[in-house]
């Protein structure tokens, strides 16, 4: 709450007050200037979470905030009418996370990719050294064929 204009004025910098009836978009930021205890003071304010009774519903981290449309006395004759303002170029709360969600999704993707390269040349790795190791078990055999046929030859000379 504040009643200083200096900081009324710089906080108001960017927003445009609102008339009635207006279509907040969903969860977009409200300031506004209302009557407390006979008072007009400035409020900070919080997103858009309903309208309903003459009221505007706001959230400002944990808390909920209603605040009037207007006062009316007991004839229904409106008194007093609260200001509202809304900045149409500032992001949202929701609209920051999804910017960093955004963020995480697209560093996430590049590991991915990265996962995916390496994947793939572990794999190429893997088809060579096994293409190596099917000629070595090759080798391997016909080395231990001659080393057969070496005995045999062997054996059949010392006989003779």
């Amino acid at each position: 709450m504040s009643t200083d204009l200096i900081l009324i004025k710089q906080s108001l910098k960017d927003c445009e007050e609102i008339t009635f009836p207006y279509k907040f978009t969903k969860n977009c930021w409200i300031k506004y200037i209302t009557i407390k205890n006979d008072d007009e003071a400035f409020y900070e304010g919080g997103v858009f979470s309903g309208m309903g009774n003459r009221k505007i519903f706001l959230k400002n981290g944990k808390s909920k905030i209603s605040v009037p449309t207007c006062i009316k006395d007991d004839d229904g004759h409106i008194m007093y009418r609260s200001r509202f303002f809304v900045n149409p170029n500032k992001q949202t709360e929701c609209e920051i996370k999804k910017t960093e969600l955004e963020k995480t999704v697209i560093a996430q993707q590049t590991v991915i990719k990265k996962m995916a390269d390496q994947l793939k040349l572990l794999e190429e790795s893997k088809q060579h050294l096994q293409a190596e190791h099917y000629d070595l078990v090759n080798l391997y055999q016909d080395k231990e064929q001659e080393v057969k046929e070496l005995l045999i030859k062997e054996k059949n000379t010392n006989f003779c």
